[in-house]
């Protein structure tokens, strides 16, 4: 994800997966929105990781591309409430006629990449629309996957990235560890790099850009 961000992980989120907010400054807000609009309901164009373009995980192949679903157009308290405990407590995705389950409703917009090393890298809640791979294609390191959005059932414009161990049944696939080949995260006072390593929820980190 371009730009700097805070690594998340909510109550009852997978321990293996992580989620990444825009941030404007290293000790910054996620929104330019105050704690009383906020309140109100903010409209997600003033989150600054809404609209940040999101890179591909490294070299691999582009197995899932789902895309045309729409934004939540706005965040609040109650709908935050209701959307974690559907999206945590209640959601069962549906299938299709081939059987495969339908997860977009949950996870929004979203691009799987099979890794030439192993694994399954799972990018979503994705900006609708935005999605520049279609399945089957060649990604590496820097290739231009979408746009950071606020489908499915999420609170506010975010990144979530997990990598699985397979896709041929999603409902028994596993999440694994992984790890970013190298990011910096902030110390409060400076950038520190990182290679091989994964952000522990609350660090402020931004991608190395080439």
């Amino acid at each position: 994800m371009q730009g700097i961000c805070i690594a998340k992980r909510p109550p009852r989120h997978h321990p293996l997966a992580l989620d990444l907010m825009g941030l404007a400054e290293p000790n910054g807000r996620t929104s330019t929105a105050g704690i009383l609009r906020r309140l109100g309901g903010t409209g997600v164009e003033s989150y600054y990781g809404w609209g940040r373009a999101v890179y591909g995980p490294g070299r691999g192949e582009v197995v899932t591309v789902s895309d045309g679903l729409n934004d939540r157009a706005a965040t609040g308290p109650l709908n935050t409430v209701a959307i974690w405990i559907y999206a945590t407590f209640f959601f069962r995705p549906s299938t299709n006629d081939d059987g495969v389950p339908d997860i977009s409703p949950n996870v929004g917009n979203h691009v799987m990449v099979e890794l030439e090393p192993g694994g399954v890298a799972f990018y979503a809640h994705l900006q609708n629309g935005s999605i520049r791979v279609g399945r089957g294609d060649r990604v590496e390191d820097q290739t231009a996957i979408g746009l950071v959005g606020n489908s499915g059932n999420t609170t506010a414009p975010h990144l979530h990235v997990h990598v699985l161990d397979q896709m041929r049944d999603l409902m028994s696939a596993q999440l694994v560890p992984f790890v970013f080949s190298r990011y910096e995260r902030w110390d409060g006072t400076d950038w520190i790099g990182e290679s091989e390593a994964i952000p522990e929820p609350g660090q402020i980190v931004r991608a190395i850009e080439t």
